[in-house]
């Protein structure tokens, strides 16, 4: 089990665990647990947009979500991730999540 986020000042931070990284890397088996997981706190607490870190598989579901949900959506991606922002975006039709792929540092 992985262990909690860390709590950020002034911000409420919802951690999920990634149930189908950890088995075989099947991250897409997270994804409609993510997009719930937005929805039910967007109906609790109405967000303004919605920005997922990593393209994938977090950015395909924040671009899920926005889609339902008729919010704005942006995505920054590092690394390796913009292989996977891309993807999401052919995926779910998008032209509005905006994703730039920076160099990673070790």
């Amino acid at each position: 089990m992985a262990a909690a986020p860390a709590p950020v000042p002034g911000v409420r931070v919802v951690g999920l665990e990634a149930l189908g990284e950890q088995d075989g890397g099947d991250f897409e088996r997270d994804i409609d647990a993510m997009v719930e997981a937005i929805a039910r706190d967007h109906a609790a607490h109405p967000f303004d947009l919605l920005h997922a870190q990593y393209g994938y598989p977090t950015g395909w579901a924040t671009m899920i979500a926005a889609q339902r949900l008729g919010l704005p959506a942006s995505c920054r991606s590092r690394a390796v991730t913009g292989i996977g922002s891309a993807r999401a975006a052919r995926r779910t039709g998008s032209r509005w999540c905006a994703c730039s792929t920076m160099p990673a540092r070790c």
